[in-house]
């Protein structure tokens, strides 16, 4: 998780913008019967497939080659592999924004381009054997690494994470 999101959206919004271009082409040839200006809305076509699908496939997708099969995707089926590339893509990262907007509200700093890690359960549960048990004194655990931690501290001394209020832990 430690890739850039920009320049995939970036490459998704320029692909998408090359495929307007392409339809306002191929309405200009087919206006004024150009093979030439047709020729050139279809390479214009085809470069805004390649683009959108790969920029949209390598955003949703964690391996590397799976950009590689969103393009033939793309290229090959055409509008039907546009189709099959919507369908197949992780739902979790079809939105944007997603937890990275929702966490910048709720700890109120920003995080990034990465999700807050949130403690793990056994974490949790081994926190309370042990008598961890987070009260007005110990403040809670971090949001980022899942230590306990105390209030008045401005960031977590195990991971580092800085806290948006001093004397204030998130929970």
């Amino acid at each position: 998780m430690s890739r850039q999101r920009g320049p995939i959206v970036g490459l998704i919004v320029g692909g998408f913008l090359l495929q307007i271009l392409a339809s306002v082409l191929t309405t200009a040839a087919y206006a004024s019967y150009s093979m030439g200006l047709m020729v050139v809305a279809l390479m214009v076509a085809l470069g805004g497939t390649v683009v959108w699908c790969w920029g949209c496939w390598r955003f949703a997708s964690s391996k590397g080659y799976d950009g590689a099969l969103g393009l033939v995707l793309g290229l090959v089926l055409g509008l039907i592999g546009l189709l099959i590339l919507a369908l197949l893509r992780d739902k979790s990262a079809q939105s944007y924004a997603g937890p990275m907007a929702m966490n910048h509200m709720t700890h109120g700093m920003p995080t990034y381009g990465m999700p807050a890690q949130q403690p793990h359960w056994s974490q949790l549960a081994q926190g309370v054997q042990m008598g961890q048990v987070p009260t007005s004194t110990s403040g809670g655990f971090c949001h980022g690494c899942g230590k306990q931690i105390d209030v008045a501290w401005r960031a977590c001394p195990h991971c580092g994470t800085q806290f948006a209020v001093p004397g204030r832990v998130p929970s």
